[in-house]
């Protein structure tokens, strides 16, 4: 059931973006693939009770976040909003003080999600969906692992020093096998090891896929 309804989520998102010329079969098989993560996550947001703050769910909190952005060599910064085509991402309707305070209201209720939003990683399937909907719509029909990634960074450093089980969630993630999952955990990590290490804030805003 969760599989059909998966499928006919993707097939909705593509007539309603306007990606008319890929075949059904295609967009049927794709769902598949994509559907592990996105169910996994799905189930954190929906299956599971979802924390809230001010009467607004975990996921808008999730949203409103700042993306800390690693660099392969370590280095982060933070930007407070980044706009894709299709797609806002950061503190554009709440400050992130607010925001910040939201996630420590919530606790350590939140971090499943924010794990499995760290974990994320591209596929080469993904990317193609990203390049060919940005090509035919001048939209991004899918959400930027990128962008949630550094999201979900924000709010564990937010929570910062993270519980155990938390940490070694956080340190399995350093070995990935997707350099840019590996990187985020790294910071995470090292910030979690040094809390007097603090990302300088993004001078602009940076684009990511």
């Amino acid at each position: 059931m969760l599989a059909a309804s998966g499928a006919g989520w993707l097939r909705c998102a593509v007539m309603r973006t306007g990606i008319k010329h890929l075949h059904v079969r295609w967009a049927l098989g794709a769902s598949l693939l994509l559907l592990p993560v996105a169910l996994a996550c799905w189930s954190l947001g929906n299956v599971l009770r979802e924390p809230a703050y001010r009467h607004k769910p975990r996921t808008y909190w999730f949203h409103q976040l700042q993306l800390t952005m690693v660099s392969p060599g370590g280095d982060a910064g933070v930007a407070d909003r980044l706009q894709l085509p299709g797609h806002r991402y950061g503190s554009f309707l709440e400050k992130p003080e607010t925001v910040a305070e939201a996630f420590r209201v919530m606790g350590t209720n939140a971090i499943p999600l924010l794990v499995c939003k760290l974990s994320q990683s591209d596929s080469s399937l993904h990317r193609r969906i990203q390049v060919w909907g940005h090509r035919l719509t001048h939209r991004l029909p899918l959400e930027s692992l990128d962008a949630e990634r550094g999201q979900a960074t924000t709010a564990l450093l937010i929570l910062s020093p993270l519980p155990p089980e938390s940490l070694r969630q956080v340190v399995a993630l350093t070995t990935n096998a997707d350099s840019r999952v590996a990187v985020q955990a790294r910071y995470i990590l090292r910030r979690n090891i040094a809390p007097g290490l603090t990302p300088k804030p993004a001078k602009g805003v940076v684009l990511v896929r």
